[in-house]
C-alpha cells in the first residue's frame, strides 16, 4: 500500500512518467544487492552484519527526523513547511489535492 501511495505522490507532484518508473526501479535495488549482503554476512558474521544495518537505518531515520524538524524536508511545490513530523501528512495531502485540481481545471477549460 505504501508503494502505491508513494508512486501516486511522485506522479501527481512531478507529472513525469520517467520519475515514476525511476522510483519503481529503485524499489528493486535491494534485490540486486542482496547476494552481496549474503556473502558479507557469511564472511563477517550475521550478528555484526545485522548490527551494522540497524545502525545505518537508525542514522538515516535520525537524518530524516532532523531535516523534517528544521523544515528542510518539505514536499516540492508546497508553500507551508511542516513544523513537526505529524504535520507532513496534511501538507502532502493538500499539495496533491491542489495539484490535481489545477490539472482537472486545465483539461476541462
Amino acid at each position: 500500500m505504501e508503494t502505491v501511495i508513494l508512486g501516486w505522490y511522485v506522479m501527481v507532484q512531478t507529472g513525469s512518467v520517467l520519475l515514476l518508473t525511476t522510483f519503481g526501479s529503485l524499489l528493486l535495488l535491494g534485490t540486486l544487492a542482496s547476494p552481496m549482503f549474503g556473502v558479507l554476512g557469511d564472511r563477517l558474521g550475521f550478528r555484526l552484519m545485522l548490527s551494522t544495518m540497524r545502525a545505518a537505518y537508525a542514522a538515516l531515520a535520525a537524518l530524516v527526523l532532523l531535516l523534517t524538524l528544521t523544515g528542510a524536508l518539505t514536499p516540492r511545490g508546497c508553500s507551508s513547511s511542516p513544523r513537526w513530523p505529524g504535520s507532513c501528512v496534511p501538507t502532502i495531502r493538500s499539495c496533491a489535492t491542489r495539484s490535481s485540481a489545477r490539472r482537472f481545471r486545465r483539461r476541462t477549460s
